[in-house]
């Protein structure tokens, strides 16, 4: 009777083991085919076949891969800060191949890195740089974080080590919600996701005021003119004398604009700013000046975005 017992309880003790080894294959098999499938990183080809709406988790990371794994057929360059990812490069006809590698609080200090990791994994020095300025600096550059990028955005070992990850899961999970929600056209202010191509939010018009928003963000901005940034820009162009620069600057909204124009120090600052960029390059396209597009409290979500159809406009003009 003691060995039937014994014999009863290693029985299930190797059922209970195999049920436990079938559940993990399960659960691992789940999360790699999603994470796969859905690639909220771009790190897999699959990316540009399936158009889920990617959330900009890291886009430095997410840009790279795009160029390492999706699609290296570029042979010019869009650079900027945030407001510069809303811009769809494919409107604009200058007979090139342009990647947006804009970022979110990209520094001016970021640009030789990016140009460096385009060079490397296209193959070729950019024709034409489309590069956003400011006349001031975003704090925290990523400059080490940026080569490690670009070495990971390469690595098998690494792609396949996000396939098992748990934190890559939720990504993709949220990821697949994001999709639901832009194909279902629910409100989404900020339009924060690329699609497969890379292009950022969608062309809807917005109508819905986001005046609580600006004025909110309006109250308590300072913005000061760094000139230390100009030798900066210097370099770059001395860097790169094959590269044709094309120079712009992205309108802020007009309530901004209105703040600087009554700040008659700043004002002449940025004034002078301008003119030392028009002698480095030549010319600027300068949008920062207040019309009926930015003052709208439709165009933008907030005091610095504007939506990707005023981008459109932009470009037109």
């Amino acid at each position: 009777m003691f060995f039937r017992k014994f014999k009863n309880k290693r029985i299930s003790s190797v059922k209970f083991i195999s049920l436990g080894l079938k559940g993990i294959f399960l659960t691992s098999l789940i999360i790699c085919t999603t994470n796969f499938l859905v690639d909220p990183f771009y790190e897999w080809s699959i990316g540009k076949t399936i158009n889920f709406k990617r959330k900009d988790y890291d886009e430095r990371i997410q840009k790279t891969n795009y160029l390492a794994n999706i699609n290296s057929n570029y042979n010019a360059l869009l650079l900027g800060n945030s407001r510069s990812t809303y811009l769809d490069v494919r409107k604009f006809d200058l007979g090139v191949n342009i990647f947006n590698y804009s970022v979110n609080a990209m520094s001016i200090y970021e640009y030789d890195q990016l140009i460096h990791n385009f060079v490397q994994l296209t193959g070729e020095e950019p024709k034409v740089i489309l590069m956003g300025i400011d006349p001031h600096n975003l704090k925290g550059d990523k400059i080490e974080k940026l080569k490690i990028i670009l070495d990971e955005s390469t690595s098998k070992i690494k792609k396949i080590k996000n396939l098992l990850s748990i934190d890559m899961f939720r990504f993709s999970l949220e990821t697949i919600a994001k999709t639901i929600q832009v194909e279902l056209q629910l409100k989404d202010r900020k339009q924060r996701y690329y699609d497969n191509q890379l292009i950022k939010g969608n062309e809807r018009q917005n109508i819905v005021s986001n005046e609580k928003y600006i004025k909110i963000e309006n109250e308590d901005i300072t913005y000061n003119v760094d000139f230390t940034l100009l030798e900066e820009y210097r370099k770059l162009k001395n860097k790169y004398p094959n590269s044709k620069f094309i120079i712009y600057f992205l309108p802020f909204h007009g309530e901004l604009i209105t703040k600087w124009e009554t700040d008659l120090n700043f004002d002449e600052k940025n004034r002078k700013f301008i003119s030392e960029i028009i002698n480095i390059f030549g010319e600027i396209y300068y949008f920062n000046y207040k019309n009926e597009y930015n003052s709208s409290f439709t165009n933008y979500y907030d005091t610095y975005h504007f939506y990707p159809y005023f981008g459109d406009i932009i470009i037109n003009n």
